[in-house]
C-alpha cells in the first residue's frame, strides 16, 4: 500500500526529491514489478527520485536480485520480518521532502505523482492525501470496503513541521492491519488534515476474487490489531465517528442479506 510524507524544504525551481520505500518480504518478483514501474513507466524524473527498499527477512534472494538489476536502488535488509513497523526504517534513513511508500506489489502511473504533490502545495495543512485503490485488471476498487478514506494508496504532507516528527512511524506494537487507521488517527488529533481524492487513482496488483489463505496468522492479527486501535483510541472523538459509521455499514449489510433472506454469520 502507497504513501508519501513531505519534510521541510525551501521551494525549489525544479521538482522536488521524492523518497520512495518499498516494503517486501518474500516477493521478488512483484517488488522488480514495482521497481520497474516506478523507474521506467513514472512520469516523473528518475533524478528526482530516491528509492529505498525494506526487505523484512525475505529468503527468496530479494537481495541478490537488487544488487543484479537495480544497482541504484538503496536497500535496507532487516534482521528479522517486523512487519508494518519495517516502513519506518526507510523513513529514518530517506532524505526527500516527499515520502511515497508502497507494498512490492503496489503503483501509481502516468502524473499522479506531479498532481498529488500539486494539490497538497495548495492545501498547507493537508497531512494525508488518500487515493482511490483499484486492481489494475478487474478495476476492481478496493476502496469501497474502506469509506472512511483509510485503506488507500497516500500521500502525507507535513506543514510546517515534517509529519512523522510530529507524531512518530507506525506503531511498533502493530506486526499486520489496522496500521492505516491507527496512524490516520494520530496525523488527525497532531492538527493534519486528511484528504479523500477518489480522482487520483493508485494500484494494488491482487486478484480481488483471490485472496489467499485465511490463516491463524492473519486472523490473529487482524484482531489484535483492530481492538489494539479501538482502545488505544478510545478516548477520542475521531474513534466514537469511526465507530458510529462502522455501525453504519453493518447495518446496511445486515439490510441487504436480509432482503436477500440469508442466514447472518453473528
Amino acid at each position: 500500500i502507497l504513501f508519501i510524507v513531505i519534510e521541510n524544504y525551501e521551494k525549489p525551481t525544479d521538482l522536488p526529491l521524492v523518497t520512495v520505500v518499498i516494503l517486501t518480504s518474500n516477493r521478488r518478483e512483484e517488488l522488480r514489478c514495482t521497481l520497474n514501474k516506478i523507474l521506467h513507466e513514472l512520469d516523473y524524473p528518475g533524478t528526482r527520485l530516491e528509492l529505498i527498499v525494506c526487505d523484512n527477512a525475505s529468503t527468496d534472494r530479494t537481495v541478490e536480485m537488487l544488487g543484479e538489476d537495480f544497482p541504484s536502488v538503496t536497500w535496507i535488509r532487516l534482521p528479522k520480518n517486523l512487519g508494518i513497523q519495517g516502513w519506518n526504517h526507510g523513513l529514518a534513513a530517506g532524505n526527500g521532502e516527499y515520502f511515497l511508500l508502497l507494498d512490492d506489489d503496489g503503483h501509481i502511473e502516468g502524473d499522479t505523482l506531479k498532481k498529488a504533490i500539486g494539490i497538497l502545495e495548495k492545501n498547507e495543512d493537508a497531512g494525508i492525501l488518500s487515493f482511490d485503490v483499484l486492481d489494475p485488471l478487474t478495476r476492481f476498487s478496493y476502496t469501497r470496503f474502506f469509506p472512511y478514506g483509510i485503506f488507500s494508496f497516500r500521500l502525507r504532507r507535513s506543514g510546517n513541521k515534517p509529519l512523522v516528527e510530529a507524531i512518530g512511524g507506525y506503531d511498533p506494537n502493530i506486526f499486520l492491519y489496522s496500521h492505516e487507521p491507527e496512524f490516520v488517527i494520530r496525523a488527525v488529533k497532531a492538527g493534519f488534515r486528511h484528504l479523500a481524492r477518489p480522482d487520483l487513482t493508485s494500484y494494488h496488483r491482487k486478484d480481488p476474487s483471490n485472496p489467499g489463505e485465511i490463516t491463524d496468522f492473519k486472523l490473529y492479527h487482524e484482531h489484535f490489531s483492530c481492538y489494539y486501535t479501538y482502545f488505544k483510541h478510545l478516548h477520542s472523538r475521531l474513534f466514537l465517528k469511526f465507530l458510529a459509521l462502522s455501525i453504519l455499514v453493518c447495518l446496511k449489510e445486515t439490510a441487504t442479506l436480509s432482503r436477500r433472506g440469508r442466514r447472518l454469520n453473528l
